[in-house]
This record gives structure tokens, C-alpha cells and sequence, in this order.
């Protein structure tokens, strides 16, 4: 076990990750904390942020894999994106992704990397060393199929992998499932999924489940002066949270510029989210922005080239 420590917040603005630390070091002393691998659960495609995350119904797009794993029956050939997220404080959040046709189906395959600000410990016999807070690594395989020309439906495992402080690891496994209608002329969509199914990490003695998320959404697009304008919305259930509710929209001009917007219900330090789109060819750069009301606003950039 680690010695008892003092703590002292390091570089000016990390008090709140440092604060997070604590409560998983609390975890690996015995004590009881509810949000062991809570990074499962943020946005993790800048389309769908900008969209307030209103994306379970979402079709076409590689990135909506990590809501919805039945979203990859809806892609053909070879695809890879990669993003990186500018989270509250000092943390950060990066992945890749990668889609391709297999067997009757697509599959799927992501890496996320999520890291905190540094930590500052102090022990009893004043010395000093500084630490990554936390560094998460989800790795997660994916594999969907049509069984009708409508449906899709999809499973996946991902692996979830929590340092903290450095010292105390844990690796849990959870399961997901997903499935996806689109009408004849892909104007509208339904999909649901359930992701985590099953996951725990322990530190230590202590065992905590990872949170659970279920999602049901759907999709509707409508012409307007010759261009797709798109409505998302989704309603959200994660594991000892209050089902909220998630909207956003999509202009599309000229096939080049979307412009996106969206709303998340019922959170304490969020809800209006925004961002842009360009495509140019086989690729395509996304933007999104999620306003926070006491911590620097959530930037999540993207970048997703088509080989085929």
C-alpha cells in the first residue's frame, strides 16, 4: 500500500483533477466512490458533440461506433479518423478509429487514450513527486451486420485500463449492443444501443462498476433549398444518473459546410454545444464546442478520410 500522503495541488489549474485523484485514491483505500471509469462515458466524435451528443440514430459515419455499435452496418470500404478533445481543466482525451468491410458485415476497431493534469504528492516524510492524476485506455472491437436491407445491428467488447496517481490500476471488460433502422430513402432513423453492459474495475479491494449507458434516439432529414437539414434527438440512461434528454441539428450547404448545434437536458455544468464541418473530397475535418458553466468550454476536433 502507498504511504499516507499530504497533497499539494501542482501547476495553477488542476485543483479540480486533483480533487478527482483523491476520490479514486479513496477508492483504493476502501472508501466508496461511484464513478470509476466515468471516461467511458464522454463525447467522443466531434459531430456528435457539436449535435449534443444526439447521435445513438446516427448513420454513415464511423465515428458514431462508440454510441451506437450497429451504426457500422451503414459504412462500406475502408475508413480511419482519429480526434483529439481539450476536456475541462488540464485533461485531455485522444483515439483513433478504424472500419472495414469483413465476413457478411463490418468491423470495427478504436483506441481511446484519456490523461488528467499532474499531481503534486507530499508524503509524511516531506517528499515530494509529481504524478499523472489519471490515465484511462479503452481499447473496444466491434462488429455489425444488415440483416435486412433496413436493419442493422451490431455487438462489440471494449476493455477499459485506469491508472491513478501512477500506482493503482484496474482493467475491466464490458459488453455492448446496438441496432439501427433506416427508411427506404434514409430520410429517417431509429437506433438504441446499451454499452458498458456488465463492467467493473478494481482498485485494490474495491470493486466498482463501470457506468452503463443506454441510449434511444432517432433521426429525421429534410430537404430545405436543395440542401439536408437534419434533426437528432436522444434520450440517455447512464448508471445512477436521471434519464436526461439530448437534441441537435445539421445544415449541410452545397455538400462542403455543416453547420451544427444541439442541447443537452438536464445537466448541472452542461448543455448548449455548436460546431462546424468541412468536406473536401474523401476527407472530412469536424468541429465541435460544448459550453460548460464554471470550467473552460469542451473542444473536440476531428479529422476522417474514406480510402474507398
Amino acid at each position: 500500500m502507498m504511504r499516507a500522503p499530504s497533497l499539494k495541488f501542482g501547476l495553477g489549474g488542476i485543483g479540480a483533477v486533483s480533487m478527482l485523484v483523491l476520490l479514486g485514491i479513496g477508492v483504493a483505500a476502501g472508501s466508496t466512490w461511484k464513478s470509476a471509469g466515468i471516461v467511458s462515458t464522454f463525447p467522443t466524435a466531434a459531430r456528435a458533440l457539436a449535435m449534443g451528443d444526439a447521435y445513438c440514430a446516427a448513420g454513415g459515419d464511423i465515428n458514431a461506433m462508440d454510441y451506437n455499435p450497429a451504426a457500422l452496418s451503414t459504412l462500406g470500404g475502408l475508413k480511419i479518423s482519429g480526434f483529439y478533445e481539450r476536456r475541462l481543466i488540464d485533461d485531455s482525451f485522444a483515439g483513433i478509429r478504424l472500419a472495414c468491410l469483413a465476413q457478411r458485415g463490418v468491423l470495427g476497431f478504436s483506441l481511446l487514450h484519456y490523461t488528467s493534469g499532474d499531481l503534486e504528492l507530499l508524503a509524511i516524510d516531506g517528499d515530494a513527486r509529481v504524478v499523472v492524476g489519471q490515465m484511462d485506455d479503452i481499447v473496444a472491437l466491434r462488429y455489425a451486420l444488415r440483416p435486412w436491407e433496413c436493419l442493422g445491428i451490431g455487438v462489440g467488447l471494449r476493455v477499459l485500463k485506469s491508472t491513478l496517481a501512477e500506482e493503482f490500476d484496474a482493467t475491466g471488460v464490458g459488453a455492448e449492443i446496438g441496432w439501427l433502422y433506416e427508411s427506404d430513402q434514409k430520410r429517417f432513423s431509429l437506433g438504441g444501443s446499451a454499452t458498458n453492459i456488465g463492467g467493473h474495475l478494481k482498485y485494490e479491494m474495491e470493486k466498482e462498476d463501470i457506468p452503463w449507458v443506454v441510449r434511444l434516439g432517432g433521426a429525421y432529414t429534410v430537404e430545405l433549398a436543395g440542401s439536408p437539414l437534419s434533426f437528432a434527438a436522444d434520450l440517455v440512461k447512464v448508471r445512477e444518473s436521471d434519464l436526461k434528454e439530448h437534441v441537435g441539428i445539421e445544415a449541410v450547404i452545397d455538400k462542403v459546410l455543416a453547420v451544427r448545434a444541439g442541447y443537452k437536458f438536464g445537466y448541472e455544468n452542461a448543455g448548449l454545444t455548436f460546431g462546424l464541418g468541412l468536406r473536401v473530397g474523401r476527407l472530412q475535418l469536424d468541429h465541435g464546442i460544448g459550453v460548460t458553466d464554471h470550467f473552460g468550454d469542451i473542444q473536440l476536433t476531428q479529422i476522417t478520410y474514406a480510402f474507398l
